[in-house]
């Protein structure tokens, strides 16, 4: 996940069509907010294979991956 597109694209993907699926009435309240939790956790995971990939990281370690501040840090390699 090297390319910044493709990294994007993995990011905001699936909460478009979360938003999407809640907008059209798809999916009640309980499985919106259940997917949304999901997400957030997708997002973790996501971000620590991305500073792994990027070779900012050598290996992703569940601290990077459970607190989301601490990638805070890394908010510019991660999204420029």
């Amino acid at each position: 996940m090297r390319n910044l597109l493709v990294y994007y694209f993995f990011i905001l993907a699936p909460f478009v069509l979360l938003l999407m699926a809640a907008r059209f009435n798809l999916i009640t309240s309980g499985w919106f907010v259940t997917l949304f939790f999901l997400y957030c956790l997708y997002r973790q995971f996501t971000d620590a294979w991305r500073l792994m990939s990027i070779g900012v990281i050598e290996k992703i370690t569940w601290k990077i991956v459970a607190n989301p501040f601490l990638q805070v840090k890394y908010f510019k390699k991660l999204y420029w």
